[in-house]
Formats: C-alpha cells, structure tokens, sequence
C-alpha cells in the first residue's frame, strides 16, 4: 500500500515535549498502558495479535472505551515526536461521527491533538480546538493491521503529519 501521508498542518497549534511511558508491553497480559474509562475491554487478547502473544481487544458491543496510555506531555519544547502502533478492527464501519484511536494530551488533560478514523475508513486528525485539520486517502480495512505512523512537532503554530502503512 505505500506510505500515505495524512496530512502536513503548519497550523496544527503548539505542542508539548513528552515522555514515553514505560511499559512491561501487554505480553504480561496486565493494563499497564490502558486506562479504562468504561466498559472492560480485554488487554489479554491472544488470538488476534500483529506481533507478540497478546493485544488490546475493546469490544465496541459493550461500549468499551479506553485510552492508551502511551506517554506523558511534561514541558514545551521544539523537537518532533513520532508514535507509532498497530491498529486492527473487524467493524471500521460502524456507525458514527468517528471512533477515536489516538488522543495526546497535556499534563492538564487538555487534548493536544486526535486521531480517529471515520464510519468510511478514513483517518480524520483533530487539532486542540476539536476542528478537523486532514482527512486521509487510504481506506482502513476490515481484518487487516495497519501500522499507522503520528509525527508532531513541537512548536507554535506546530505541524503534523500522519502515515499509514
């Protein structure tokens, strides 16, 4: 599939230097980097995994919500940041405005910026103030890992970019 930037938003807004969290991973099958803020999802998924023996699997019949607590924002800075995971779904389509899958946030919980992918498959990033600022080409599919790539930078008025495959 090649890669597919997403975006590149000059105006993305600023930015805030991190901190990777550190994590046992979820091979221990434990919720050291999920938070659940409702429902119970099942960090000990064994069946469907893109590496390793285990995965995050958030069942959206029960309306498991949970964030991935993948760093920290501790301090301004201007350096870029890059994220990166595997992201999996047997129901892309489902109905709804957007389902979220990424979300950094400032040490005082203020979201910094979002990734969600919409009811067609494609991947829709939000800036701090909750406005849409790209919207992809390529299409998520059902049954298939994507490995989706987040570099921000950390300036005002920031910039990003996200790819896919």
């Amino acid at each position: 599939m090649g890669w597919d930037a997403l975006c590149r938003v000059p105006s993305a807004g600023a930015l805030m230097a991190l901190t990777l969290n550190q994590f046992t991973g979820f091979e221990t099958g434990g919720n050291e980097e999920a938070e659940s803020i409702s429902g119970s999802p099942d960090p000990t998924e064994a069946t469907v995994v893109r590496s390793g023996s285990r995965a995050l699997k958030i069942d959206r019949a029960t309306n498991d919500f949970w964030e991935i607590k993948l760093f920290d924002i501790v301090s301004s800075a201007s350096n870029d940041h890059i994220l990166g995971f595997g992201f999996r779904s047997n129901d892309v389509g489902q109905a709804g405005v957007g389902n979220l899958i990424c979300r950094v946030r400032s040490a005082g919980d203020s979201r910094i910026l979002e990734l969600e992918v919409f009811p067609d498959g494609k991947l829709n990033l939000v800036n701090a103030a909750g406005s849409d600022i790209g919207t992809g080409t390529v299409t998520l599919l059902d049954d298939t890992w994507h490995y989706i790539e987040v570099r921000f930078t950390n300036l005002d008025p920031g910039d990003a970019e996200v790819f896919v495959d």
